[in-house]
């Protein structure tokens, strides 16, 4: 998927949304949207100083944005890139085992100070990471709002799990 600002809007409210194996470029809050949607064994490109993600999850929703596996990189004029900011209140991000690049800014995560509700926001944003490796996954300086998951949290994070839902849906078929 090649765009600029907003090429992937994973859009619907109580929807679940799979990628795997996709590479997905973009500039500002280029992945974005109110879905649940798992990214997994993807390269997400970013072609400037921006944010990789924008998430406007509900309250009350269980699982935001979740990446697993993916190797994140950039053009060569990207020195500064964010795992993301929150669109709305209450969104969730997580980052599992995936390669982070020297372009992502040590912060890690991004207020959205611009937008009135972002005291609001990082309240109650859910960003989190995993096992990340790469020179963009020093956790040393990343924002106070967000968190490292333990082992046992990061247990929960499945497709499965994700995606299941009351119609316990598995997109990779597995039983």
């Amino acid at each position: 998927m090649l765009g600029n600002q907003d090429t992937l809007y994973a859009a619907g409210e109580n929807t679940r949304q799979y990628f795997q194996d996709c590479y997905i470029e973009g500039t500002v809050d280029f992945i974005f949207g109110e879905a649940t949607a798992v990214f997994q064994n993807c390269i997400i490109k970013s072609l400037s100083d921006s944010y990789v993600t924008a998430a406007s999850t509900r309250p009350g929703q269980r699982f935001g944005f979740v990446f697993f596996n993916c190797k994140l990189i950039s053009d060569a004029s990207a020195q500064k890139v964010f795992l993301g900011r929150p669109w709305r209140p209450f969104a969730k991000t997580v980052f599992i085992k995936s390669d982070l690049g020297p372009h992502i800014f040590p912060a890690g995560w991004d207020p959205w100070t611009g937008d009135v509700m972002f005291s609001e926001k990082t309240k109650t944003a859910y960003y989190a990471e995993f096992g990340n490796t790469g020179n963009g996954a020093t956790i040393k300086e990343r924002v106070k709002w967000s968190r490292q998951l333990t082992a046992k949290e990061a247990d929960g994070y499945t497709v499965e799990k994700i995606l299941g839902g009351y119609d316990h849906w598995n997109p990779l078929g597995v039983k």
